[in-house]
């Protein structure tokens, strides 16, 4: 019931149905498919989440959990943490300990990782680790833009695609 898990994969859907259908539409269609496209992301907004789901969207700001404001705090914190052991990061998986030093909101959790994993990558791997990650991450997305634009076997196109859409929901 991850409340980003559900948006991003709504994304992931209308990007890989995107990709799947652009190579063989007009402008004017594209368009048109682009609308279509928002209205379909729409829908699926608002008639695929759970209850349970909704419930979680409802309890964003409630007091029995980190609310938006806490988390946004957590953030900043977690910027010092990464000034601190900018190159080599604190390690991974060792978010815990070392930003006890900096935990100056929620005192009543025990804050066991960032809320946000581009931070929390960021803190643990440094920029180091962080620019290895980045460098193999460049390299995957130049192979499947070259295998998109080198469709000359439709089922090899498409597998590219699905490639695309996962990487996209990663």
């Amino acid at each position: 019931f991850s409340r980003m898990g559900f948006f991003v994969t709504v994304c992931s859907v209308l990007f890989i149905a995107a990709l799947t259908v652009a190579p063989f539409l007009s402008q004017v269609g594209r368009r048109w498919a682009m609308v279509g496209l928002a209205a379909f992301a729409a829908a699926l907004l608002v008639i695929l989440p759970p209850v349970q789901l909704i419930h979680r969207f409802a309890d964003l700001s409630s007091a029995g959990g980190l609310s938006g404001d806490i988390r946004v705090l957590i953030w900043q914190r977690t910027t010092h943490l990464i000034s601190e052991f900018r190159l080599a990061g604190c390690g991974f998986g060792a978010f815990e300990s070392p930003f006890l030093k900096y935990q100056t909101v929620a005192a009543n959790f025990r804050i066991s990782y960032a809320h946000n994993d581009y931070l929390q990558y960021l803190a643990e791997l440094g920029i180091v680790g962080s620019l290895i990650c980045a460098a193999l991450l460049a390299s995957v997305l130049v192979q499947i833009f070259r295998g998109l634009l080198a469709n000359s076997d439709e089922d090899r196109r498409l597998l590219v695609v699905a490639c695309a859409g996962a990487l996209i929901a990663v």
